[in-house]
């Protein structure tokens, strides 16, 4: 069974060893792109004014001479994808917001239009651009971790902007085993009734999934300020990772008819930034255990799923009509299997935790900056009796949201999963004071739990099981309260 699984993952939704990340990615142009090298030579410098001079000269000499992509293999549509998206990024926004190029000359639209709709992917950076399909292993000797990574390519040849990218690559990486797992899962629960299930082989792939999403936790965590500058990020490289439909801070947009490709007949294009939110594998985990999202975040992260390679959003799609691994869970009264789920939704808490903390201090922490020292001017400019306008500061993110509206209720939405499931477990009573608490916002179940009952933190879940077996309800409600394992749209 599981053979069958790996190829069906492999050739139906381009999943692999490496997760929806390539098991290996091209480096190298195809032949029939030689006359682009130029402009992968400069594309990693600082020389913005430069490299756009290097576009308008090469226009001139490649305007009838656009190879196709028509005949190029999967491997090398990717290449061109990303690095194509790379040079467009880089020629519209080099300059800052006061010199924006808003038409992208034939010779690099068109190509970057074919293998868009080839790949089924927007025409703008994404996700995919610069993590999934850019980066080698840097020494082919040995284990592919973050620290044996590096990027194919970079818009500014940071090293700060390479760890900015590979920090996603390394978290995509890891998962190959554990997408295989919950397909597994989903599939066995598909064709199986309670008689033939084999709970053996789902434990053991649940296990692959709480391992996996605790190793992405260690890793978003390795995002440190020695290695990728906060100040860097927010003031260099974020304009970068902006789409076409990016408004200024009076909220119009800078490219009111889209971004334009000379010579191609095209829908419009005006698509949001480079976003986490369009990483397939942590809409994968919330699929898999049954963590929803409503209103405006789930049609937030449902339109990000447009921003997905064509074949990754039909894994999830599939994914999402299997039969649920905590329904079974529950339904099949198995502690250890609920354990492991619960350990699982904590674990995918504590990485949207650490997303926030990130978000916290690579942007709003400037913001904040910004907006005192916008303030701080006005009043004196008042004072010396000077008329000014006030001056507002765009705190939106590269995805199109405000993250620090956005991804706080999505980890909520996180932590109400985990709490659903141990609200329904066969194995403990929950108590009238308890089910007060339970529909309050996450910090306050804490403060309140905590206040409450003079307890502490349990460290897992497994502690959780062997105290509310001999009968202590007050622990276990305050572990339904959403606090077990605790330690980024």
């Amino acid at each position: 069974m599981s053979k069958v699984i790996e190829d069906e993952l492999r050739n139906t939704f381009d999943i692999g060893i490496n997760g929806f990340a390539p098991d290996r990615c091209e480096t190298k142009l195809p032949s029939t792109f030689n006359d682009y090298r130029p402009l992968i030579t400069l594309l990693s410098t600082e020389n913005g004014t430069a490299f756009r001079e290097l576009v308008k000269e090469l226009e001139i000499q490649l305007e009838n001479v656009i190879p196709s992509t028509t005949n190029l293999a999967p491997h090398q549509k990717k290449y061109l994808y990303s690095v194509l998206s790379m040079i467009v990024h880089k020629y519209v926004w080099c300059n800052g917001v006061d010199d924006i190029i808003k038409k992208i000359p034939q010779y690099i639209g068109q190509p970057w239009i074919e293998v868009c709709n080839d790949l089924g992917l927007p025409c703008v950076l994404t996700h995919a651009a610069v993590d999934l399909y850019n980066w080698q292993i840097r020494h082919k000797d040995k284990k592919l971790t973050l620290d044996n990574l590096k990027s194919t390519h970079t818009m500014l040849g940071s090293p700060y902007e390479e760890w900015f990218y590979l920090v996603m690559v390394a978290i995509e990486c890891i998962a190959g085993d554990a997408l295989k797992g919950m397909y597994e899962i989903g599939i066995h629960l598909k064709n199986n009734t309670s008689e033939t299930y084999d709970h053996d082989m789902i434990t053991r792939n649940l296990l692959v999934v709480k391992s996996t999403i605790t190793e992405s936790v260690s890793i978003i965590e390795r995002m440190t300020h020695d290695r990728c500058d906060p100040s860097f990020f927010f003031n260099e490289l974020r304009i970068y990772l902006q789409g076409s439909s990016k408004k200024d801070n009076d909220k119009q947009p800078y490219f009111p008819d889209g971004l334009e490709i000379e010579g191609v007949s095209h829908d419009k294009i005006s698509f949001e930034g480079g976003s986490a939110a369009q990483s397939s594998l942590i809409q994968a985990f919330d699929v898999f255990l049954n963590v929803t999202h409503n209103g405006q975040r789930k049609e937030f992260l449902d339109r990000m799923r447009n921003y997905m390679p064509r074949k990754h959003r039909e894994f999830l799609s599939e994914l999402g009509k299997l039969p649920s691994v905590t329904e079974y869970a529950i339904n099949n009264e198995n502690d250890e299997q609920k354990a492991i789920i619960v350990d699982s939704i904590e674990m995918l808490k504590n990485f949207r935790k650490a997303h926030i903390k990130l978000v916290q201090d690579y942007i709003m922490k400037f913001v904040k900056e910004l907006e005192d020292a916008a303030a701080k001017k006005k009043k004196e400019d008042e004072e010396k009796g000077i008329t000014s306008e006030e001056v507002k500061v765009n705190s939106d993110g590269t995805g199109g949201t405000n993250p620090m509206v956005f991804l706080p209720h999505v980890m909520n939405d996180t932590g109400k999963a985990a709490r659903q499931v141990m609200k329904n477990a066969a194995y403990a009573k929950i108590t009238k004071d308890a089910d007060d608490i339970l529909d309050n916002d996450t910090d306050d179940i804490i403060d309140n739990a905590e206040s409450m009952y003079d307890i502490k933190p349990l460290q897992n879940v497994h502690t959780y099981i062997s105290l509310a077996v001999v009968g202590i309800p007050i622990v276990a409600a305050y572990f339904w309260l959403g606090h077990s394992t605790l330690v980024y749209g």
